[in-house]
């Protein structure tokens, strides 16, 4: 029952709107009840996460999977967004380019093979012309 309740009131944007939803699933319950309890279980939400971040500073947090990954990768990659003055009513106000960054972890799981099973780079990569531009692009400087 207080899931429901709870759960109303993350979904709705006011009390009185999550008060009015709740009688729908068969709960009799006032706006400020509604109230108390999403305060008391939003309080309870913020000791565990705080908790948690205290374990795993101290690395005292236990590991999700007892699988270990062979292999992980981080992905990261930035781009650029067009961003405007918040509140300022319709249209383009104190436009800004501002940098927006996203990382994903993957795990990887693949063949293993006793000697390197492709030793020679791929074609694309033995000619030289062919591989300047992509060195160049990633801002080095593309030797002989």
């Amino acid at each position: 029952m207080v899931e429901r309740i709870v759960t109303a009131t993350a979904r709705f944007s006011s009390f009185r709107d999550a008060t009015y939803a709740v009688p729908m699933a068969g709960i009799d319950i006032s706006e400020s009840q509604v109230r108390r309890l999403a305060h008391e279980v939003g309080a309870e939400l913020i000791d565990t996460r705080d908790r948690k971040v205290v374990e795993h500073w101290r690395r005292q947090l236990e590991p999700r999977t007892a699988v270990v990954p062979e292999a992980v990768v981080v992905e990261v990659d930035g781009g650029r967004i067009r961003t405007r003055a918040a509140g300022s009513g319709p249209g383009v106000h104190e436009a800004q380019n501002k940098e927006d960054k996203v990382a994903c972890l993957a795990t990887l799981k693949g063949p293993t093979f006793p000697a390197d099973p492709c030793p020679e780079p791929p074609d694309g990569f033995q000619c030289p012309r062919r591989v300047r531009r992509p060195v160049q692009q990633m801002k080095g400087s593309a030797g002989e």
